[in-house]
């Protein structure tokens, strides 16, 4: 009919195009997509591929929904469906995924219903429990600590250490979990009290992690004390030759300078002696007559009067508390000496003026903190005082009261009760009240406090000088035989108890040696490193 409709029109001399078939009509077919598979497959695994045709080009493929959403994703060419969120993929939480598809072709669509059936399966578990437990310190290496508790439902464990503290301490058994000391020198308890760090446990792609702690018990361990200057008695001979067959009388504070020099307070020969590197004593102040002279001149030339204390400043100064004289001196690079404070009048008075006019009562310590302020034991006067770089003298801790009292007020309405000794750590001021048997210590905002006796039982009997080690432990010589140990915790312990000695002053070198004064035995003796630092 239409070729016949065509003719007829071409003969009217008219011209149309005429199509000569029917318009084609797009299709397509589609089915709906149902797998199974295991569950906990990872993201990017293949799921399946949806069966679709078309009979006009290219179908292309989009998500129009799926429960939970974000499950999968669809390559929009090729149909492949692929896993997005592999979380959801848990038999335990979504047992069946489902969602629809739409194909397209030009603007004909259709949908496919998708749904993925989770098989469940027999999961690896890794079960641990966190590792606690507590041994003797000083152990040897390779000794056992102890075995992790960890389990799983099938297959091997594989344990390793993620972290640890101190750094290199233990060693775990790859295999069974076992703990053992990797290195003994860490294993000190007044080094590293407790031990902690995180073992991985792992099996296949499963892991857990648990933490660990060991606690080292504190024994007493034997003291081995070394003899490095005077062969007791009191005397004044020795110098030039080595301190060990020296003559002390009364040696008090000391310190070390940066070359490894040991100066020391000769209180009763009224003199300043160092021991050299070598071990090689000499007289650096004092002519060992008991008197006061000589400022401006050579220190060696100088008389002292009972020196207690001894510091040395950054710039390498010496610093001698001349109690006797009522004043602090100082001994200069060149060595010259000096009086700093004090007009060598026993009594009280100068706060807020120039330290060299103001008065001190038998000045037993003296200490120089980072920023250059000189603090003095002002003993007699049961106060403590500050020189500031300035040279102006004031009071920092004491009312002048013979007590010990003030404890959580201004440290300057506080009372003491004979200050010996004075150091400071983290603007943190710590004396050594003697009287009282006392640590106290004042911190930065100048309220004062006691860590040790505060409670009214005597554990120190007479504390006379301090150090800080490396680890912010701090070290007390008690004068009846003992030397104590109070840690950052402000817990005390004594490291040294023996009635037949007298430490006065205390020192640590630069190789963790503990040296301290035997005061009434004119000694100086030498415990090997007391500590390793951290």
């Amino acid at each position: 009919m239409k070729k016949r409709l065509c003719l007829l029109l071409a003969l009217a001399g008219l011209v149309f195009s005429c199509s000569t078939e029917e318009e084609k009509i797009v299709e397509i077919n589609v089915f709906d997509f149902t797998a199974t598979i295991n569950e906990n497959p990872k993201n990017g695994n293949t799921i399946g591929f949806v069966d679709g045709s078309t009979n006009s080009g290219d179908l292309a493929f989009s998500v129009i929904s799926q429960n939970p959403e974000g499950a999968f994703n669809i390559n929009s060419s090729t149909g492949e469906l692929k896993v997005a969120d592999e979380n959801i993929f848990d038999f335990e939480i979504n047992p069946v995924i489902t969602g629809v598809i739409k194909a397209t072709s030009e603007d004909v669509s259709k949908n496919i219903n998708v749904k993925i059936n989770l098989n469940d399966i027999d999961e690896i578990t890794v079960s641990v429990t966190d590792f606690s437990t507590s041994i003797d310190e000083n152990p040897e290496n390779s000794q056992l600590i102890g075995t992790v508790e960890a389990s799983t439902n099938q297959g091997e464990l594989t344990f390793t250490i993620l972290e640890q503290n101190p750094e290199g301490a233990f060693a775990v058994d790859t295999a069974t979990g076992e703990l053992s000391v990797l290195d003994k020198e860490e294993f000190d308890y007044e080094r590293n009290p407790i031990i902690t760090g995180i073992i991985e446990v792992v099996n296949g792609e499963v892991d857990e992690v648990l933490n660990v702690t060991i606690d080292l018990n504190d024994l007493s361990e034997p003291i081995t004390l070394e003899n490095v200057a005077g062969i007791g008695g009191s005397g004044y001979s020795g110098d030039g030759s080595v301190a060990v067959d020296a003559q002390l009388n009364y040696p008090r504070h000391m310190v070390f300078d940066d070359a490894g020099n040991l100066t020391f307070a000769d209180e009763k020969n009224n003199v300043i002696r160092k021991i050299d590197v070598n071990g090689i004593i000499s007289t650096i102040a004092g002519t060992g007559n008991a008197g006061y002279s000589g400022d401006g001149d050579l220190a060696a030339l100088a008389e002292l009067n009972n020196p207690r204390g001894v510091e040395i400043d950054a710039a390498g100064n010496i610093l001698i508390a001349d109690s006797g004289n009522n004043t602090v001196r100082k001994i200069d690079a060149s060595g010259m000496i000096t009086t700093i404070a004090g007009t060598g009048v026993a009594n009280f008075s100068g706060d807020g003026g120039e330290a060299k006019y103001a008065e001190l009562n038998r000045p037993r310590g003296v200490h120089v903190d980072i920023q250059g302020n000189i603090y003095i034991a002002d003993t007699n006067n049961h106060r403590v005082r500050k020189i500031d770089n300035n040279g102006i003298i004031i009071t920092v801790a004491g009312n002048g009261t013979d007590d010990n009292r003030g404890n959580g007020n201004l440290a300057t309405d506080a009372s003491l009760r004979a200050p010996y000794d004075i150091v400071t750590k983290n603007n943190t001021i710590y004396i050594a009240d003697i009287t009282g048997g006392d640590v106290r210590k004042i911190n930065p905002s100048g309220i004062i406090s006691t860590i040790v006796n505060g409670d009214g039982v005597r554990i120190i009997g007479s504390p006379t000088a301090m150090d800080f080690d490396d680890n912010n432990n701090l070290y007390v010589t008690d004068l009846g035989g003992a030397i104590f140990i109070i840690n950052s915790s402000e817990e005390t312990r004594k490291i040294l108890d023996d009635d037949q000695l007298y430490p006065g002053g205390i020192a640590f070198d630069s190789n963790f040696n503990l040296f301290f004064s035997d005061t009434f035995n004119s000694q100086i003796k030498k415990i090997d490193k007391v500590y390793l630092p951290d």
